[in-house]
């Protein structure tokens, strides 16, 4: 047999089964697709039992039926006897062979329960955990794991396509790379035999014969070029049919022997695959030669003799396989130009008949029925032209439009034949406008309603162009064609449509039923779903009769149709209160759910709910329809917590809910995050109303996901989606954006044009937005380069995202170009390109463009203002600002300041003139809270505390609710000790409103850090639930500020374990803690995990400098300043400092010409490392003259400088020169001056100065407590104990105390701190124990040494 199941007693590993109680199978046991005794046991079964061995005679023996085997044709799988014994094929489950590779069948998220059957089980709860770290799997894609109990020693996951009939070649090609990115794996890792099973899963659609084609030609194209790194594939099957299909299908692309490989000749096309094992396709093809009108005859070799006995068995093999063989597989395949010369002879033998319908004069209904995969073609290309059009102006003739849906819940197609007026129509574009909007109705079951109403006199097209539309429509129109209803018919048309169904479809047009009146109409397609043109209810009244009243025997109530128009023609609030007391005094409300659902719509459209509610109460039984209708009225009124208690009362009202409440429904919890649980609800009662495959529902499933900000669960509905139509695309595509994931949605849109969706101008304004977030010129050129191909340029919206997208991308002129190419430019497009100009702080460019847009004719809007008033402030414009500002006054824009105030306020204070600031504010009042925020964080800026935390307090007085934003600002303004009881007393005020959010709670941690109490700030922080990378950082400086680096440093590292976002400024915190220790070890680690990050800037660079300076590795401080492309003044006085700390005073003065060479001007804070740098290598000459250079460069020395050349002149010995110095200062010297000097007083034991300058020490107060502690030291020293008590007097008085030292060490890189005096630090008893210990050993080592 070519295949033979494994005995249970077969040989298996160790001689025993495995722990499963399942056998291993060596690739010995299974017979190899070459054996001799496995091709003869084939035969045995479908071959002749007379010949013994038939398969082993020539087939080319013989010359009389030559024509009839390879006509000359070069086999395109020759037989390869090496590539051959490669290929093994084996029933059973892949898991229990023992090979280096197994593959596993998955979805994209590599689930346990998606994956091939049995496989997790036999390879334990291992696989699972690894596959859950892999991060996924793309279609087409491999990944590689561990077998773990497998007897295989790897397992590769790969993920199958879908397969739809539409996109067979696209399907067909993504699972050839499954096959081929296995194989390719499996060589990279450095394997060499593979089991492969049926990747092509049920679950997936993809038809199982066409799949194994793939899969058997795949791999033998992949053997041709890699046999020599692969020894074995086993084609695994786990039922009958598939393992006949592979027996019927292996021998065409692994043939045998010569007879094997002209069968495959015969029966295989010619374009059977590219090199690859893809499918070619047709319309990537390139032919030179055109198609002959007869065939050539071919020339075939001189055939060889063979016996008659071989002759019957090729015939008889031929037949065999051709019965095997898929048609559809075979037809998909087939060379085009034979499809082509097929079509041209249906069609001319079509056409040699009599053509009676011709004569009929029903138009021409010739032409050759189209197969399947003809039609597939057809449609596809009408399709893909009409998505390239634009064909608004056949859109506008309101022939074809959506219509609402039937009593079934079927979409409804409305076809207007009043409105088809072939004289001034374009049928080719038609055609086109009808396959775009049929095509996603056809997908599931579907209605169309005609409206014959009044079309009786127009020319109606003929029943030859009918025939063709059918055609290009498609089977699965035929196929999902419920019902037609044809509304008004006359003798005519009856006419028409039996010829149709005798002539042209008997499917299609016997799905027609007849509607004379409306009201049969609407026993099909509810009243309330259907959009009806006016004329239609005035031709029924017109054809039924009456006085213009229709009436429902049902009810006996009479129909208002007539009224629909009014209802239409309400443009006013009055005119509706004037239509509804009419409907009042004649009765019409009473029981006819229609008026009072248009009562309930007109009166929410012109604004007025609480109406609509009144009307929907007095109704005395309101249907599901009526409710919904009223739920999307609030929704549209944007009364969301009333449209969901509607929902409420309706659940507890009626026990079965209309579809169509839903989508409202959902739309309303769309709109806050707090609605999301009664989302879930709504969602859940979908489900079980058995609803949840409606498009329109899915859509609104998505939108409430994605707005709420829950991504994961909109795409996992999204993944159930069995039709993914461009809405459902685009709306994920928003989603994404809107909760910041900008590359995920650029993603999603790449897999939306791969799977043939073509977008539309909508959704590339989306994605022009996403883009304009990211910021990246790169992929912005992309999209753009996408929207010109799709002719989408034209739209002018589009122009003006395109033209935002480049200014905040930092390409201004290509937003220069797309502005100048806009042909009507309005006024959104004039305000897009000043925006721009702002955006790169060209504020002159910008005033030019508003002056052109004045000059053009064009009304600024207040956008506009808004924007050129920012260009103004932001410049210190204030002439131009105030003339902008009276323009705005004259045209009177804005009178009450509630949309300009924040941009005057801005413009105002930034010129200075806070008072005019104050009186806009006071015309504001409360009705703009951002005016108020803006005067209030602008004065905290300047550092105008007092004027912030007064306007703050003018707030509360005015009754003015200060908001999130407000608190934030005033209690930044209070980060000083100072002021820190009123950040508290803002702290409770916050704790008490509730109004606390994440921008408020980091304001409150970095008060208190900046304030000193590093307590209350942990306190605040341990609080917070939910952090940010903002609050991290908020906590991370506040301890690195106040000293407690041990706290940094530890935050940091539970920061980085826990795998939480990090960012630059998370570095740069841990990064200076590392400084102020002078831990190297630590701050080389996180110098690592910031290159590992990827994450190089100018800040954390000048921080390394520092970071490594301070802890003595000066040279690899220097590698960094090296490295840097872009040096900041800050950096060059980083190097400077750390050349003068490191008492290299040559490189320091040789730096600081380098940085004057550059172009840098040196400022106070250079000036300062030098000098210091000159007073650690003692360099008085160097100093002084550094020192007065200071001048050069326009430098005033402050207090800092005198100090620390005080200090110079003092450690030199130079003490008259330093006083005299002091004497010359232009203000007082402070402590730090005072200090200087005494400390080289101290140095040159020159106490006799001292004692000279005592009246000026005496006078100096400060809280510096290194000044009180030299003084003391001093006194001490001379035993002048009076002056001692009184400087510790003083020191007691002011609260200070000494700072006491400490010393640090790091053990398992964790830092710890020993204080002078503290006894609760780590391991205190052992600590001082063993330092007794070692005392102790001292005592005895002299005890000893004096014995001796």
């Amino acid at each position: 047999m070519m295949y033979q199941a494994i005995p249970t007693a077969a040989t298996i590993r160790g001689g025993t089964p495995t722990e499963s109680g399942d056998y291993v199978v060596t690739l010995d046991q299974i017979p190899r697709w070459s054996d001799v005794e496995q091709r003869s046991s084939l035969e045995g079964e479908t071959g002749d039992p007379g010949h013994s061995n038939p398969r082993y005679a020539n087939p080319l023996a013989s010359s009389s039926e030559a024509g009839s085997s390879g006509n000359g044709m070069v086999s395109k799988f020759p037989v390869d006897h090496e590539i051959n014994s490669r290929i093994y094929l084996w029933r059973g489950e892949p898991w229990n062979l023992e090979v280096d590779a197994v593959v596993n069948s998955t979805n994209e998220n590599l689930d346990e329960a998606h994956s091939s059957p049995g496989l997790h089980v036999a390879a334990g709860p291992g696989l699972a955990e690894q596959c859950a770290t892999l991060g996924g799997c793309r279609t087409g894609m491999a990944k590689v794991t561990n077998a773990y109990d497998l007897p295989a020693r790897r397992v590769i996951h790969t993920v199958g396509p879908k397969y739809a009939v539409k996109y067979h070649t696209a399907a067909e090609n993504a699972l050839s790379h499954c096959y081929r990115s296995c194989l390719e794996l499996l060589i990279d890792s450095g394997l060499q035999s593979i089991a492969l099973g049926c990747i092509y899963t049920e679950a997936k659609n993809y038809p199982r014969e066409p799949a194994a084609h793939v899969a058997i030609r795949t791999v033998r194209r992949f053997l041709e070029k890699q046999k020599d790194k692969i020894s074995a594939v086993v084609f695994c099957t786990t039922t009958s049919s598939d393992t006949e299909i592979y027996k019927r299908l292996l021998p065409l692309y692994f043939p045998r022997d010569e007879h094997e490989e002209e069968v495959a000749i015969s029966k295989l096309p010619a374009d059977v695959g590219d090199e690859n094992g893809e499918t070619v396709i047709d319309e990537r093809k390139i032919r030179i030669q055109a198609l002959p009108n007869k065939p050539s005859p071919r020339s075939f070799p001189t055939p060889l003799e063979r016996p008659s006995t071989d002759l019957t068995l090729l015939r008889r093999n031929s037949n065999h396989l051709d019965s095997y063989l898929d048609p559809a597989f075979m037809s998909l395949i087939k060379d085009p130009d034979e499809r082509r010369k097929e079509q041209w002879e249906k069609t001319a033998q079509a056409q040699s008949g009599f053509n009676f319908v011709k004569l009929l004069g029903f138009g021409d209904l010739g032409g050759p029925p189209l197969s399947a995969a003809e039609e597939y073609s057809l449609h596809s290309r009408y399709l893909a032209k009409a998505n390239s059009l634009n064909l608004s102006e056949i859109a506008e003739m309101k022939i074809v439009y959506r219509g609402g849906v039937d009593t079934e819940g079927h979409p409804v197609m409305v076809v207007v034949g009043a409105h088809f007026l072939l004289r001034c129509l374009d049928l080719e574009r038609f055609v086109l406008y009808v396959i775009k909007e049929f095509e996603p109705v056809i997908q599931k079951p579907y209605s169309i309603v005609y409206f014959h109403s009044a079309a009786s006199l127009q020319v109606q097209p003929d029943l030859g162009w009918m025939k063709r539309l059918q055609q290009i429509l498609g089977r699965k129109h035929q196929r999902n064609l419920q019902a037609i209803y044809v509304l008004h018919p006359t003798f005519h048309l009856k006419a028409t449509i039996l010829t149709m169904q005798f002539f042209v479809d008997n499917v299609v047009w016997k799905k027609v039923v007849y509607a004379d009146r409306l009201l049969q109409l609407f026993k099909y397609v509810p009243r309330e779903q259907l959009t009806i043109p006016d004329f239609v209810f005035q031709h029924d009244l017109e054809v039924n009769g009456g006085k213009g009243l229709i009436v429902d025997p049902r009810t006996k109530y009479l129909k208002m149709t007539q009224y629909m128009p009014l209802f239409r023609s309400c443009s006013s609030l009055r005119l509706v209160s004037q239509l509804h007391a009419h409907l009042l005094v004649t009765g019409c409300l009473r029981c006819d759910p229609l008026p009072v659902t248009k009562l309930i719509e007109s009166y929410a459209f012109m604004g007025s709910p609480d109406s609509s509610r009144l009307v929907f109460e007095a109704f005395p039984y309101p249907d599901s329809f009526m409710y919904g209708v009223l739920i999307k009225c609030n929704v549209w009124c944007h009364l969301l917590d009333a449209a969901i208690d509607l929902y409420h009362r309706l659940v507890l009202e009626k026990t079965q809910i209309s579809k169509f409440v839903f989508p409202s429904v959902l739309r309303a919890c769309a709109g806050s995050r707090e609605h999301l649980s009664v989302g879930r609800k709504v969602h859940g009662r979908i489900i079980k109303s058995g609803v949840d495959d409606d498009a329109v529902i899915e859509t609104s499933l998505l939108c409430m996901y994605g707005q709420t900000g829950n991504l994961s669960d909109a795409e996992k509905v999204f993944d159930g989606m069995p039709v993914r139509d461009l809405v459902a695309w685009s709306t994920l595509v928003s989603s994404c954006l809107e909760n910041g994931e900008v590359l995920k949605a650029l993603r999603m849109f790449k897999c939306m044009v791969d799977d043939g969706v073509e977008p539309d101008a909508v959704t590339m304004i989306s994605i022009v937005e996403g883009c304009a977030e990211l910021g990246c010129l790169r992929i912005a050129r992309s999209v753009h380069g996408q929207i010109t191909r799709k002719m989408f340029d034209f739209d002018e919206t589009l122009c003006n995202s395109l033209l935002t997208m480049y200014s905040k991308c930092g390409d201004l002129l290509s937003s220069e170009r797309i502005f100048e190419k806009i042909a009507k430019k309005n006024a959104v497009s004039w305000t897009a390109m000043i925006s721009s100009y702002n955006r790169g702080e060209f504020s002159e460019k910008a005033l030019r463009s508003f002056s052109e847009m004045l000059k053009s004719g064009i009304e600024p809007n207040l956008v506009t203002l808004y924007s050129i008033l920012s260009s103004c402030g932001l410049n210190g414009l204030i002439r131009e600002g105030k003339s902008v500002h009276g323009f705005a006054v004259r045209r009177e824009r804005d009178p009450n300041y509630e949309s300009l105030s924040p941009a005057l306020v801005e413009l105002y204070a930034e010129c200075g003139r806070l008072s005019d600031c104050e009186t806009i504010l006071h015309v504001v009042g409360d009705r703009n809270i951002v005016s108020w925020n803006s005067l209030i964080s602008l004065y905290a800026h300047r550092g105008m505390v007092i004027e912030a935390l007064y306007l703050f307090r003018q707030m509360v007085t005015w009754r003015i609710k200060p908001d999130s934003f407000t608190l934030a600002s005033t209690i930044s303004a209070c980060e000083n000790t100072g002021l820190v009881r009123l950040g508290k007393q803002i702290h409770g005020h916050v704790i008490r409103t509730d109004v606390s959010d994440e921008f408020v709670q980091n304001s409150v941690i970095d008060m208190y850090s900046k304030s000193g109490f590093v307590n209350l700030a942990c306190t605040v922080f341990d609080q917070i639930k939910h952090r940010s990378i903002v609050t991290w950082n908020s906590m991370l400086c506040g301890f690195s500020q106040n000293g407690n680096s041990l706290e940094a440093i530890n935050l940091f590292d539970y920061l980085y374990h826990s795998c939480l976002e990090i960012n630059e400024v998370t570095f740069l915190a841990v990064i200076q803690a590392c400084s102020s220790i002078g831990s190297l070890e630590k701050g080389r680690w996180v110098h690592h995990k910031l290159i590992v990050c990827g994450i190089k800037d100018l800040f954390t660079d000048t921080a390394l400098i520092d970071m490594y300076a301070k802890c003595g590795d000066l040279n690899t401080a220097e590698t960094v300043f090296r490295a840097m492309s872009n040096r900041s003044i800050v950096s060059w006085s980083s190097m400077i400092n750390a050349y003068g700390m490191h008492g290299r005073i040559g490189s320091t003065i040789s730096t600081f010409n380098q940085m004057v060479e550059s172009g840098t001007k040196p400022n106070e804070v250079v000036f300062m490392n030098v000098l210091s740098a000159c007073g650690h290598s003692g360099s008085v000459e160097e100093g002084k003259y550094y020192f007065n250079l200071m001048k050069s460069f326009g430098i005033l020395p402050n207090s800092e400088h005198f100090a620390c050349f005080i200090d110079l002149l003092s450690r030199s010995g130079d003490l008259k020169e330093a006083y005299r110095t002091i004497k010359e200062m232009p203000f007082l010297a402070d402590a730090s001056v005072w200090g200087s000097l005494v400390n080289g007083c101290r140095i040159h034991q020159k106490m006799d100065i001292i004692k000279a300058i005592k009246n000026d020490l005496s006078d100096i107060v400060t809280d510096d407590t290194g000044y009180y502690t030299l003084l003391s030291n001093i006194y001490a020293a001379e035993g002048e104990w009076e002056e001692f008590r009184r400087m510790r007097s003083a020191m007691k008085s002011l609260n200070l105390k000494k700072v006491p030292g400490y010393s640090a060490i790091e053990i398992d890189k964790k830092v710890f701190r020993f204080v002078a005096g503290e006894e609760t630090c780590f391991q205190t008893e052992d600590i001082y124990r063993f330092l007794g210990n070692l005392q102790n050993l001292t005592l005895e080592a002299d005890y000893l040494q004096i014995n001796e």
